[in-house]
């Protein structure tokens, strides 16, 4: 059994979030600043929803200007949105990918941080993101602030987490809750 924590709004797993805390650790020790989790795990309805808000068909361009397109089951999906592209639903690395998931992290420090490509904190980030069971691949793909988290559903060190098998129930504190995953 696995619930899902939030941090910053951001679904994870217990083990996602023991890996950003510790990072969230060093990097206050280090550089001053804390991890703001933009956006971690999403249900595959999610996915559709931010996909279809910020791509359309061509029929509902309507003089938009297109940013790029997808194809999804079939037809031409165009990006009217400018907050970023967004993966074609199923292939979204921020869905879960057997025991991997992803998480866009940001920084609050108030010059370039680790979501800004060659700033010290990204650099340091990028080169030490394996001691977090991290990977930083949104380097692959101009998103310098998403990296795919390893091992999500392993146990947290010392009590609490891991497992495969996410099922329903909620915590008092309303931090913890599960999602049945089909």
């Amino acid at each position: 059994m696995v619930d899902y924590v939030y941090r910053d709004g951001a679904r994870l797993t217990p083990y996602m979030f023991y890996q950003i805390e510790r990072l969230n650790f060093d990097l206050k020790n280090l550089f001053g600043v804390e991890v703001f989790v933009t956006s971690g795990i999403r249900l595959p309805q999610e996915q559709i929803d931010i996909f279809l808000k910020r791509y359309v068909t061509a029929g509902n361009i309507n003089g938009r200007k297109v940013y790029d397109t997808r194809v999804w089951r079939g037809t031409r999906y165009y990006r009217i949105s400018r907050e970023g592209t967004v993966a074609v639903p199923g292939t979204s690395n921020h869905e879960i990918q057997g025991s991997n998931a992803a998480a866009d992290i940001r920084d609050t420090g108030s010059g370039p941080g680790i979501a800004t490509a060659g700033s010290a904190r990204a650099k340091w980030l990028r080169e030490n993101c394996w001691r977090y069971d991290m990977v930083a691949e949104g380097y692959n793909f101009k998103e310098p602030w998403h990296y795919k988290m390893l091992n999500i559903f392993n146990a947290v060190p010392g009590g609490g987490g891991g497992g495969t098998t996410p099922t329903s129930s909620k915590d008092d504190d309303d931090m913890v809750q599960s999602v049945k995953i089909n």
